[in-house]
């Protein structure tokens, strides 16, 4: 129950840091001014995008259009968190749903990174202090800003403040993060059917972020030729059928987005 109690508090506060900005500009929204549905101060229009794919889902279904143009052109499977979110609740304010979803996704987050950490590391203590660190972690990009062009500034998923503000990253690095520890413990059992954990979480990252799978990839080699080492082991062969399933599904939805033109 202790351990429960502190992850939900941890849990708590890193969610409550990256929602209550949006909470805050709604119950202080100027006399005569409208709240936005959001409050960035810096590039509002990725959130725009993603709410009004949630607007698409909660009108059109689960595939979207391009419609930023006027060329004619055929819905595919893009998106879809947010579109497959409104239609299910197609009542919802998109705004509203968009927020609903980065706490419940963060929340979600949360918990696969605990159990994450708790494969490698053996103490609570060192545990609690890794999750806390991880999920609220920064770089040190400002120290030389703006001399330096530092990536933890500049690029989302760097670090993970954005995972907890964007739903898909969230579910996007699940998906990752459940790849990689279903290989390790896979590999580390030369188990084909453990290796399910892996290859599944594998495909789906295809939705979200598919330039992972060359680091997933990179990430097996290594640790494979680490195994091969010092272990004696060879988990090459299912490091090779994730990597040639996941990449054959990719070819099929890169084919499938291509039906838009």
């Amino acid at each position: 129950m202790r351990n429960i109690i502190i992850f939900l508090s941890i849990s708590i506060l890193v969610i409550f840091l990256n929602a209550f900005p949006n909470y805050y500009a709604y119950i202080n929204t100027p006399q005569n001014m409208v709240f936005s549905g959001q409050a960035s101060w810096f590039d509002p229009w990725d959130i725009n995008l993603y709410v009004s794919v949630i607007h698409w889902g909660q009108n059109h279904g689960i595939l979207l259009s391009n419609v930023y143009t006027t060329i004619e052109n055929n819905p595919i499977l893009f998106y879809p968190l947010y579109t497959i979110s409104g239609s299910i609740f197609p009542k919802i304010d998109p705004y509203l749903l968009f927020h609903l979803l980065a706490i419940f996704m963060g929340a979600l987050l949360m918990f696969i990174l605990w159990k994450t950490i708790k494969i490698f590391l053996a103490t609570e203590k060192t545990q609690f202090i890794a999750l806390f660190l991880i999920a609220l972690g920064g770089g040190a990009g400002w120290l030389f800003f703006p001399n330096v062009s530092s990536s933890d500034l500049y690029m989302t998923g760097f670090t993970f403040q954005s995972h907890f503000q964007r739903p898909h990253e969230a579910l996007g690095i699940i998906f990752y993060l459940l790849s990689l520890i279903g290989f390790y413990l896979a590999a580390n059992k030369s188990s084909y059917i453990l290796n399910l954990f892996s290859l599944i979480p594998l495909i789906l990252l295809i939705f979200f972020y598919p330039f992972y799978l060359l680091s997933y990839g990179l990430i097996g080699v290594f640790y494979g030729f680490y195994l091969l080492f010092y272990n004696h082991k060879k988990p090459f062969i299912i490091l090779l059928i994730n990597i040639s399933v996941a990449s054959l599904f990719l070819l099929f939805y890169n084919q499938h987005l291509q039906s838009n033109l």
